[in-house]
């Protein structure tokens, strides 16, 4: 009689496949917190890609550390786009709402061709960007906000525009802190919302 195996049979599927993105590689802290995040990530579980918008420290550094990176370099006028402006494309100059567009198409490409299950965005600017690229390429993403999306520290209209797609692009979000979660859905607290561990305490609404 053929013995059963009593081996869990997660165990024997290949990591997933999760791609990491952020508009920016200088060294900030959100910066900081995924170099942490995917040079300690469970490999048995997941494997880390990361996809950055310019080149800088932190695509040194995930080199270093034997992840696999790519720079897909973003107009210099898209890039200097300021957070005031990220609500809606429809504030911004003709040329660089097209840019944009064209740049969302070129990500989509890079989704696909890297054969990723999940995208992860660690940035304003690469949620909006990578939100739109991952609904294109049909693959699910999730947003990491690490900033307050509040009319205290953004306009009233691009708080608007910015938590409707954060209910309309996004599979999941995960702040960095409750205080941000609360302004990004208002009152949105209790067993919906839950810790999530990374390399610092952080939250996450379904």
């Amino acid at each position: 009689m053929k013995q059963q195996s009593t081996q869990d049979p997660s165990s024997r599927r290949r990591p997933r496949r999760v791609l990491f993105l952020d508009h920016t590689a200088a060294m900030g802290g959100g910066e900081i917190a995924l170099l942490h995040l995917v040079t300690h990530a469970d490999r048995r579980r997941y494997q880390p890609v990361v996809l950055l918008f310019a080149s800088g420290p932190l695509a040194e550094r995930l080199i270093e550390a034997g992840i696999e990176t790519h720079v897909v370099p973003l107009d210099r006028k898209i890039g200097s786009v300021k957070k005031d402006s990220l609500g809606g494309m429809g504030g911004l100059r003709p040329s660089v709402a097209i840019g944009a567009i064209s740049y969302c198409f070129k990500l989509a490409f890079h989704i696909k061709r890297l054969r990723v299950e999940l995208v992860h965005t660690n940035s304003l600017k690469a949620d909006i960007l990578g939100g739109i690229a991952a609904k294109i390429a049909g693959v699910p993403v999730v947003w990491h906000i690490r900033d307050r999306i509040d009319r205290d520290y953004l306009p009233a209209p691009v708080v608007s525009v910015f938590r409707f797609l954060c209910a309309s692009f996004p599979t999941r979000v995960i702040a960095n802190s409750a205080a941000t979660l609360s302004t990004i859905v208002p009152g949105r607290r209790g067993p919906a919302c839950h810790t999530i561990a990374t390399s610092r305490p952080a939250h996450s609404c379904a």
